[in-house]
């Protein structure tokens, strides 16, 4: 049986994701962690990083030693990455890839969907059997594009169709999710405050 720890939107937040890290440890200690993005929180509004240049990460991020030390784990590239790529010119914030792809599992950080105004994701057709995503802080599943709001401890199968999963926000609600590439089951977690 092999599980995966899915974690997105971290945001730079430390508290928040030595909560998680620790919940993911009870849970599921051998599982390796993927990242979905977001890692860091850019100080940058977007406004101001269609213009702004080569400005110290100091003043573009949110960083830590102890936060930067606990992030052990694979990640893909989020938009909060890519604007202090786009305003510090450093090049590692762009080295992370766009997508992983594990055992016909996509993990993408979700901005490079359409978005309604309301926050609801437009999804372009993927040829994957799951896709995990975050980037809207909202921990559910959509199934045929129909969004399913999910509590804690929910667990879905993803053996009979097509889902798209946001695995929910660190920063904001502790969540994570864990994947059984087995079972073909995905249940959601929070850890505790």
């Amino acid at each position: 049986m092999m599980q995966i720890a899915i974690i997105s939107d971290l945001h730079s937040h430390t508290k928040a994701l030595k909560k998680v890290l620790q919940h993911i440890e009870q849970v599921a200690p051998l599982a390796p962690i993927v990242c979905l993005g977001d890692l860091y929180e850019c100080t940058i509004g977007k406004k101001k990083a269609t213009y702004v240049r080569n400005i110290p990460l100091a003043y573009a991020a949110i960083t830590s030693e102890k936060f930067s030390k606990m992030l052990r784990f694979l990640t893909v590239r989020g938009n909060q990455e890519e604007r202090i790529a786009t305003v510090t010119g450093l090049p590692q914030f762009n080295a992370y890839p766009e997508t992983i792809e594990i055992d016909n599992a996509l993990f993408i950080h979700g901005h490079q969907f359409g978005w309604t105004p309301e926050w609801t994701a437009i999804f372009p057709t993927y040829p994957h059997d799951v896709i995990f995503f975050g980037h809207s802080h909202q921990a559910a599943y959509y199934k045929q594009g129909v969004r399913h709001i999910v509590k804690p401890n929910t667990t879905v199968s993803v053996a009979d169709e097509q889902l798209f999963i946001n695995v929910g926000s660190v920063v904001d609600h502790y969540e994570w999710a864990l994947y059984d590439t087995d079972a073909k089951t995905v249940t959601f977690q929070k850890a505790t405050d």
